[in-house]
């Protein structure tokens, strides 16, 4: 599990943002999800005084049931008061909160490992596994967004219940197999040597498009590798089209026949696309 503190806050709470494992920013601080519909609107102060006053979870597991229920259901005064007061000071208000809706993933459905249940007596932090369902994304504007992803929730006791610490919690994009990246190539490889356009990402080829122009019509099999992480001469322009995480999600694959050229793709939903190309 990757440690994001101040990522699963821009993840979750719809914070703006801008590298490996392991280290703050988030591997997904980039993401911004599928447009919410219908995000409720509430009367400041009323409302936030009464989220503040929202009694906590009497324990780890419902806290995080609590806020995954609020987020699907989009009762967002609900989901703000499960969070802990030091993570209400840094998403704002609740008026903020709401605006945010827009900016956070869509979350479809969760499953939550209940073995934390009931914290042990003057235990103070708990931290409870969860799997989500999120709506897919992926493109310039909006980034990346996970089929699924797994999260250890950081759950604090504060107020003689518990509440969720977003800036301790972690989140991990559960990708698709690998393998689906170098047959994603071939395919579309395939597909430019018949002069047509398959399976890629709706935006900009980035790298070198061109290439891609040059399998039009050139006779031979196509003959992929393996992916491998992201090669030096895609890398800026890729992190400049989907941010820094985007090294850690995109896959290159050598293509050697019938022209050598480098591919490289990104998962989306539950396969491979191609969003690069480069000599």
């Amino acid at each position: 599990m990757i440690a994001a503190a101040s990522g699963l806050v821009t993840l979750l709470a719809g914070c703006s943002a801008a590298d490996g494992p392991r280290s703050a920013p988030s591997p997904l601080d980039s993401v911004v999800p599928a447009e919410r519909v219908d995000v409720p609107t509430f009367d400041a102060p009323a409302d936030q005084e009464a989220a503040l006053s929202e009694p906590p979870a009497t324990n780890p597991v419902e806290a995080v049931r609590r806020y995954l229920a609020a987020e699907v259901d989009g009762t967002l005064d609900r989901s703000y008061g499960a969070l802990s007061r030091e993570s209400q000071d840094d998403v704002g208000s609740i008026g903020e909160w709401v605006d945010s809706a827009p900016q956070r993933p869509t979350i479809v459905e969760f499953q939550i490992d209940p073995a934390a249940g009931d914290a042990a007596s003057g235990v103070t932090t708990v931290v409870v596994a969860s799997e989500l369902a999120l709506e897919p994304r992926l493109d310039e504007v909006s980034g990346f967004v996970p089929r699924q992803a797994t999260v250890d929730w950081m759950v604090v006791a504060e107020d003689g219940g518990w509440r969720i610490d977003l800036s301790g919690s972690s989140l991990e994009p559960i990708l698709p197999d690998e393998q689906g990246a170098t047959e994603a190539a071939e395919l579309w490889a395939a597909a430019r040597q018949e002069c047509r356009v398959d399976g890629e990402y709706e935006g900009s080829l980035l790298g070198s498009p061109a290439l891609g122009d040059e399998l039009c019509q050139l006779e031979g099999t196509v003959v992929a590798g393996p992916p491998a992480p992201l090669e030096d001469a895609m890398t800026a322009q890729v992190v400049a089209a989907f941010g820094p995480d985007a090294l850690r999600w995109t896959r290159t694959v050598p293509i050697s026949a019938p022209l050598t050229i480098s591919v490289v793709t990104a998962p989306y939903d539950d396969h491979w696309v191609v969003v690069g190309v480069a000599s």
